[in-house]
């Protein structure tokens, strides 16, 4: 798992660290501005660490979140004319994303977690 840098702590396992200094308990969703790398190993890490109902509604509220993100990219790039090998890309993003919700749904974080780890991109 990547490290998120210096000031990254556990105080408990209900707090996981957002960005350093700024902790936020799993019954709570995190801010999701983008759909990087990045933002879906946090989002992993909070799935494997969550095992109440009022975390996996915070869980799945962080990848509604991924989700809008990600649609609104592709919609660009359907408005734009563009790239449809990115386009292919971002579907099957928003695929994996829309699959880990509805796991997340079903009371299934880990397993929601293995699909989001499928579809991470590797330099």
């Amino acid at each position: 798992m990547q490290s998120w840098g210096p000031g990254r702590a556990r105080s408990s396992r209900a707090l996981l660290m957002f960005r350093p200094g700024q902790p936020v308990h799993l019954n709570y969703p995190v801010a999701v501005d983008d759909f990087g790398n990045g933002t879906l190993l946090l989002l992993i890490e909070r799935l494997e660490a969550s095992g109440s109902f009022q975390q996996y509604i915070a869980r799945e509220a962080e990848l509604d979140d991924v989700w809008r993100h990600v649609e609104t990219a592709l919609k660009n790039i359907h408005w734009d004319g563009g790239d449809r090998t990115r386009a292919a890309s971002l579907q099957t993003l928003l695929d994996a994303v829309m699959a880990a919700h509805d796991l997340v749904a079903e009371d299934e974080p880990l397993q929601a977690a293995r699909r989001l780890h499928t579809i991470i991109a590797t330099p």
